[in-house]
C-alpha cells in the first residue's frame, strides 16, 4: 500500500482494498472453523458463535428458542 500511495495511486482506493484484504485475512481462520463445525454439528460450539457474532438462528434451527 505504501509502495502505491508513493507512486501517486488513489489513496482512498488503497485503504479500502488495504482494509477489506485485512479483513479476509482476519476472519480466514475463524470462518473456515466454523464451516467445519456446521458440518459437523456440534451444536454447542455453533451456539457460542451465533452469541460472540451476534447472528440470530435460522428459522429451521432448534436454536430458536433462544
Amino acid at each position: 500500500a505504501i509502495k502505491r500511495l508513493n507512486r501517486g495511486e488513489d489513496a482512498e482506493m488503497i485503504m479500502t482494498e488495504m482494509a477489506r484484504s485485512l479483513a479476509n485475512k482476519l476472519i480466514h481462520s475463524p470462518s473456515s472453523g466454523l464451516r467445519n463445525v456446521s458440518q459437523e454439528q456440534k451444536d454447542e460450539l455453533l451456539r457460542a458463535a451465533r452469541i460472540l457474532f451476534n447472528v440470530p438462528a435460522d428459522k429451521n434451527d432448534s436454536d430458536n428458542h433462544n
